[in-house]
């Protein structure tokens, strides 16, 4: 029951702030899952977030599902995913017609221009923390396959789902380079 209540918490915490979608909220999934409850390591939690992105749909939900299935069985999975959709549509229905109201006023436009930064440094942060788990033995085939996945998401437009497929095909083709 306790495990219930967490993650409930730690979801809806992680979402009723994740202002942007799904990828704003992913470090602050990643600081309730990894830093605060310790669900998961930052490896784990690199999987999880790798595997979810390579499926269709929302990552948050995803991320819930999975995250609540291993914490807490199918219960968990529907606890974290109410916890990651119900803030949000409760918030959409109430202040949707606010913000329409008021999208031209000087105080909504800066308030939407000024958090943007914010959503990019936490982003960034994410980046870092998974980065340092999954360079621990750096090879030149993993350095090979990010050189791959940058170029090919930042100069020829390839889908990341793609870039996915390709990265674990490497992997297992090539995993006695790697690990």
């Amino acid at each position: 029951m306790q495990n219930w209540i967490d993650l409930f918490i730690a979801f809806f915490r992680a979402n009723i702030v994740g202002y942007g979608g799904g990828p704003a909220s992913i470090p602050l999934i990643r600081k309730e899952v990894v830093d605060i409850y310790g669900w998961m390591t930052n490896e784990e939690f690199a999987n999880a977030l790798a595997i979810g992105n390579s499926l269709p749909g929302p990552i948050t939900t995803k991320l819930a599902a999975y995250i609540g299935y291993e914490v807490a069985g199918i219960p968990g999975a529907f606890i974290s995913i109410l916890a990651t959709v119900g803030p949000t549509a409760v918030a959409m229905v109430l202040l949707f017609s606010f913000l329409m109201k008021f999208k031209d006023t000087k105080a909504v436009k800066g308030l939407m221009l000024a958090i943007q930064p914010v959503i990019i440094v936490l982003l960034l942060h994410v980046v870092f923390e998974i980065g340092k788990g999954a360079y621990i033995n750096v090879s030149y085939m993993l350095v090979g396959i990010t050189l791959v996945a940058f170029l090919g998401v930042f100069y020829f437009e390839i889908h990341p789902v793609v870039l996915i497929i390709f990265a674990m095909a490497m992997g297992m083709i090539f995993s006695e380079y790697i690990i």
